[in-house]
C-alpha cells in the first residue's frame, strides 16, 4: 500500500489541495496527516474540513493545540503566531473542537511509528529545545521507522543523532 504523510497544512486549503490531487495521482491509497491544520493561513474551518475528509489518520500538532489553548502560556507569549491560532480557535464550532481536541499525538501502524514533533513530551517548547541524541526525541521505541515533522535550523539528523552545522 502506498501512503500519503502529510503535515503543516496552516489553514491553507488551497496547498493541501494540491498536495492531496498529486497523492492520488501518484497512487496513493493511505493518507496520514501529522498535524498542523491550524495555523497562519486563511481558512481554519475549510482546512479542518478537508482533513477529517480525506485523511484515515490525524494527529494534532503544535499549531493545533495552541488553537485548542492547550500549550503552556509561556510558550504561546514567546510565539507571537500562537495569536493567530488562539484567534483561530475562537471560531471553531464546538463540534471542530471536541475532534481536534480528540486527536492523539503519536500514531504507529505497519512498523513505522508517527508524529509531528517528538514521542516523549510534546509541546511546543519541547521542539525548540536543544537535542543532541536521537533517543531523547523519538524515546526507546519497537517500531522500524520514525516518521516525525520536526525542524531544528541548527541540526542535522544523521544516523540516530541530531548534530551541530
Amino acid at each position: 500500500m502506498k501512503y500519503a504523510i502529510m503535515s503543516d497544512a496552516h489553514s491553507n486549503p488551497k496547498a493541501l489541495e494540491i498536495a492531496l490531487a498529486d497523492a492520488v495521482e501518484q497512487g496513493c491509497e493511505r493518507f496520514i496527516f501529522l498535524g498542523d491544520i491550524t495555523g497562519y493561513g486563511y481558512d481554519v474551518k475549510k482546512t479542518l474540513n478537508l482533513v477529517r475528509r480525506r485523511f484515515q489518520v490525524v494527529l494534532k500538532g503544535n499549531h493545533d493545540s495552541a488553537c485548542l489553548g492547550l500549550e503552556p502560556k509561556w510558550v504561546t507569549d514567546y510565539c507571537r503566531n500562537y495569536d493567530i491560532d488562539l484567534a483561530q480557535g475562537r471560531t471553531l464550532s464546538e463540534r471542530a473542537v471536541k475532534w481536534l481536541k480528540a486527536r492523539p499525538f503519536t500514531h504507529s501502524e505497519a512498523g513505522a511509528a508517527f508524529t509531528h514533533g517528538d514521542f516523549l513530551d510534546y509541546t511546543a517548547a519541547n521542539k525548540r529545545a536543544i537535542i543532541t541524541q536521537y533517543d531523547s526525541v523519538v524515546g526507546k521505541r519497537d517500531d522500524k521507522m520514525a516518521i516525525l515533522t520536526i525542524t531544528f535550523p541548527r541540526f542535522n539528523l544523521q544516523i540516530g543523532r541530531l548534530v551541530k552545522k
